[in-house]
């Protein structure tokens, strides 16, 4: 992750301070200029589908590597 954060601690800094994650409004804000209703899409259930959608690849990726 240090490619991606370089020196910081979170992937996704605030705005004022790299010491602070980005806030959940900033991030509920940027999903609705990407057009998605508070009703479809928040920040929580963002994160939530990505955290399974990159578990599952993990856990493929692991699935093949074992494969005999």
């Amino acid at each position: 992750m240090q490619k991606v954060t370089g020196a910081g601690k979170f992937v996704f800094p605030g705005f004022q301070s790299m010491k602070r994650p980005m806030s959940e409004n900033a991030l509920n804000g940027a999903l609705r200029r990407l057009g998605h209703s508070g009703d479809e899409m928040t920040s929580h259930s963002f994160r939530a589908r990505a955290s399974t959608l990159l578990n599952e690849w993990v856990n493929g990726i692991r699935t093949l590597l074992n494969a005999d």
